[in-house]
């Protein structure tokens, strides 16, 4: 399927890298539900009091996608059941698809490898140290934070709507410059990002801003808890399911199968293991050794979503398949 997108206001100092102008972006469904399942879970901790959580929230977000969009003419649309919504309940699934396909663009588009809310990790329920956040009155923070491979900082404000409204744009662009700096450095990118529907197909435009504003906030962040954030909703997924062992190409992966939603989730099997083992020894750093292993099996996941059909291996070691 594809996306098109739009970068504006890029400064010349991203080419060749990022260029203004439209783009085509091809994805499968199988990318678009790692996006969903991947961005904006709650604390971890909260996964692990709650075994009922996560097998809900992977039917929900799987659900819902069902629901709302659907795939015509090589393009994501959006479904007949959308329209029958009224405005209050399309609010609520733009923001949702807003949130996942700026998961999905940042992945495609920018190699961002893991991307998640700030909210999630002011709350410091991990028992370990939090974000904290320098955020003067008034001042909103933006949406979704995350790092590439290089451990460069990015900073996405994500707004859904209907249809294209510029003053959204401005808003989700304006409020992406809330952030000066991520653990004393400053983000490597920050943009706007709008997901629209236009001829009942799904559009985006990312926006980066060209300034930090006077009174923006300042993020320290403890990478380990982060990480261990990110992973929790398919960690825990997993973790409570009869899971097997397979392997794709080279790559090994601790999987299970629903076969009630017809869908395969799994995450390398190196990475589960050290989340596992996690549990039971916090002075790994985490952060770093799962860097390593991802690092090194980067150009095997580009090889395996190249070569093979109805599976997406995200950067982030995170498998997704619909064909057992």
């Amino acid at each position: 399927m594809e996306i098109n997108i739009e970068l504006q206001d890029f400064h010349d100092s991203y080419k060749p890298e990022y260029i203004n102008g439209w783009k085509k972006v091809y994805v499968n469904n199988e990318a678009i539900l790692h996006a969903a399942y991947t961005v904006g879970r709650a604390n971890i901790d909260d996964v692990f009091a709650t075994p009922f959580y996560s097998d809900m929230e992977i039917n929900f977000r799987t659900s819902l996608l069902r629901a709302y969009l659907t795939k015509s003419d090589k393009k994501v649309k959006k479904s007949p059941i959308y329209e029958l919504l009224d405005p209050s309940e399309k609010g609520a699934i733009n923001y949702f698809i807003g949130m996942a396909f700026t998961k999905l663009i940042a992945n495609e588009v920018f190699k961002v490898k893991n991307l998640m809310h700030v909210d999630v990790y002011t709350q410091g329920l991990y028992n370990r140290r939090p974000i904290e956040v320098i955020l003067h009155k008034g001042k909103s923070r933006p949406d979704l934070i995350g790092q590439d491979a290089n451990d460069r900082w990015y900073v996405f404000e994500a707004k859904g709507r209907t249809k294209y409204e510029k003053s959204t744009l401005n808003s989700a662009k304006s409020q992406s410059e809330n952030v000066d700096k991520i653990n004393r450095m400053n983000p490597y990118l920050k943009a706007g990002v709008i997901t629209y529907f236009r001829n009942e197909s799904i559009e985006m435009r990312v926006s980066d801003p060209d300034k930090v504003k006077k009174e923006a906030a300042c993020l320290i962040v403890d990478k380990n808890v982060f990480i261990l954030e990110y992973y929790s909703l398919i960690f825990y997924y997993l973790i409570n399911k009869p899971t097997k062992e397979i392997q794709k190409n080279s790559l090994k992966f601790i999987y299970y199968y629903d076969e009630c939603l017809k869908v395969g989730v799994g995450i390398e099997k190196n990475v589960f293991e050290l989340i596992k083992d996690q549990k039971n020894d916090e002075n790994v750093n985490i952060h770093k050794e799962i860097n390593l292993i991802l690092g090194n099996n980067s150009s095997n996941i580009g090889y395996l979503n190249k070569s093979e059909k109805h599976i997406y291996v995200g950067y982030d070691g995170i498998l997704i398949m619909q064909n057992n």
